[in-house]
């Protein structure tokens, strides 16, 4: 009974998950300001690819995983980002939808995407892992060592899920930038 509880109170407010205590605001750069995620490596080209990967239980724990894709993403020049996401979330299923639009596909450039469903793994196995999400779609920059850095945003960060919305304040978030139409 509790799941049915839960879908329909998630399907009534959006994604909002409660897996513990809220986390900070989205951090956004201010006018001028450098990009909040650190810089890709020197060797990174302009408008690099976006990689993707899904994450696992039978690759091992998350925080290893995290840490041997980072330093996979880190050695190709694209800078890693933690990606919650759920099949049953529907602003996670516009930011899929939409991927093949151009301003997705530029407010992308550069990041790796290492995706973590959160029907897969447990609130404990995140915290365990030093990430805290209370609602998906969430993105999370990780430091060189897969480590959470206080970097995040999520899709209560724009309006309606599309990519007009969507890929700016990621491209803000992901790049840096001017914030001022936030």
């Amino acid at each position: 009974m509790r799941p049915a509880i839960v879908l329909l109170c998630l399907a009534i407010t959006g994604c909002c998950l409660p897996f513990g205590s809220p986390p900070p605001p989205p951090v956004l750069s201010p006018p001028g300001a450098l990009s909040p995620l650190p810089p890709p490596p020197a060797t990174a080209a302009v408008g690099a690819a976006t990689a993707r990967v899904e994450l696992v239980h039978a690759n091992g724990p998350l925080s290893v995983q995290l840490a041997r894709e980072a330093a996979s993403a880190r050695a190709r020049g694209l800078r890693p980002v933690a990606a919650f996401h759920a099949s049953w979330c529907p602003p996670c299923r516009a930011v899929d939808r939409y991927a093949d639009d151009p301003s997705m596909i530029a407010a992308f450039r550069g990041v790796a995407l290492i995706r973590i469903d959160i029907d897969e793994w447990s609130g404990e196995e995140q915290e365990s892992a030093g990430l805290q999400v209370i609602g998906v779609p969430t993105w999370i920059a990780l430091d060189d060592a897969g480590r959470a850095t206080e970097h995040r945003i999520s899709s209560d960060a724009w309006g309606p899920d599309i990519p007009a919305n969507m890929a700016p304040v990621l491209d803000r978030f992901f790049h840096g930038g001017p914030t001022a139409a936030l």
